[in-house]
């Protein structure tokens, strides 16, 4: 039983290891103050911070000014409570913290008693207002849906205001496989690439580095105008959130295929009566998440979560080449087939003008 359990400890600080040494960088951050119905700060108050996908909750108190911060807290759907004794309990639905984010939410409790649950489903978009940076995020929906030749995140990047894929001598160093892109007409070498805020660049000609498979991805983020704990470079700051296991089991298969025998052939390959060339590439892997649940040692479903994922890649290709090879007469010294003369340099003689005069290679037909 000893053995068991000891087992058990292992397997559960292997799987906690990756949660604790996960970067802030790529975490997000609420903030808010509690007020009442008189906008007088609500000193004292519970705010929690539920995520609906795990049901993990972040507690704090507020301080003597009503405000709060919640941090730091993975990217995803939130539930916000705030109780406190001789008010009802104020819950705002639908907080979504993406990567990075510091998002304000502020609540207005009701003198009532704090069994009586006041919920907040509809309201309008919520804006990031405690910092400078500028971007967008592209969601967990969007790298499901959106078909990806080659499934890299990079390629992406151009759904971003002011990015493009520009490809000048600037635009060398891709060396990784990924897009290079440049964001604000900085040049391409000029951005920052993090997963979950821990550096993610190749250093030589600066590009990105490793490329998770986009199953993996629960989001990334294209910030400028960022703060000096994005200080590095000039461009954008980009920024990968990787999927965490949820409280139910979730997962993924795919298989991305192309293959020549699906295609036409090339327009030049017709008109040279070419065959199409040959061509395989497939992709597939599989993503998987869930609580770690051990029967009648430990039970982790709203406590202790994994993530695993997975993907291959193959590709093959054919490459058809032309070339020009000299005919038999060529080979002996006879070019009177070309249509301009080929003269031997080394039957130079002067003519009775003084003007050197050499023997062609052959006779060519139409010239005297």
């Amino acid at each position: 039983m000893l053995r068991r359990i000891s087992s058990a400890l292992t397997l559960l600080s292997a799987l906690a290891v990756p949660m604790l040494l996960r970067a802030q960088g790529s975490d997000a951050v609420l903030v808010g103050i509690i007020t009442d119905a008189s906008g007088a700060a609500v000193a004292g108050a519970t705010v929690s911070a539920v995520n609906v996908a795990t049901g993990v909750s972040r507690d704090v108190i507020t301080n003597q000014t009503g405000a709060y911060r919640i941090g730091p807290l993975v990217p995803g759907t939130y539930e916000v409570r705030t109780s406190m004794t001789g008010f009802k309990t104020k819950v705002q639905s639908n907080v979504v913290l993406q990567t990075g984010a510091v998002l304000k939410v502020d609540l207005v409790l009701e003198v009532g008693d704090v069994s009586e649950r006041i919920e907040v489903t509809a309201a309008a978009p919520m804006l990031q207002t405690q910092e400078t940076s500028v971007g967008g995020v592209i969601t967990t929906s969007q790298l499901e849906r959106i078909p990806v030749n080659g499934r890299n995140y990079t390629r992406l990047l151009v759904l971003m205001p002011g990015s493009s894929d520009i490809r000048r001598s600037q635009g060398r160093g891709d060396l990784s496989g990924t897009q290079m892109v440049s964001i604000n007409g900085q040049r391409t070498q000029d951005n920052n690439y993090t997963i979950d805020g821990i550096d993610n660049n190749m250093m030589f000609m600066n590009s990105p580095g490793g490329s998770p498979p986009m199953d993996a991805i629960q989001e990334f983020r294209v910030s400028t105008g960022n703060s000096a704990e994005y200080g590095r470079s000039a461009g954008a700051n980009v920024n990968i959130s990787i999927k965490s296991g949820t409280r139910d089991l979730h997962g993924s298969a795919y298989w991305y295929v192309r293959n020549d025998k699906f295609d036409a052939n090339e327009w030049f390959a017709n008109r040279q009566n070419r065959g199409k060339v040959p061509f395989r590439q497939n992709q597939y892997g599989i993503s998987i998440g869930g609580p770690v649940v051990l029967p009648k040692i430990y039970n982790g479903r709203d406590k202790t979560f994994w993530f695993a994922s997975w993907e291959g890649f193959r590709r093959r290709r054919g490459q058809t080449a032309q070339g020009t090879v000299p005919l038999e007469p060529m080979r002996q010294g006879d070019f009177s087939m070309l249509s301009t003369k080929i003269y031997d340099p080394l039957t130079g003689q002067l003519n009775a003008n003084g003007e050197s005069v050499r023997q062609p290679f052959g006779r060519c037909p139409g010239f005297s």
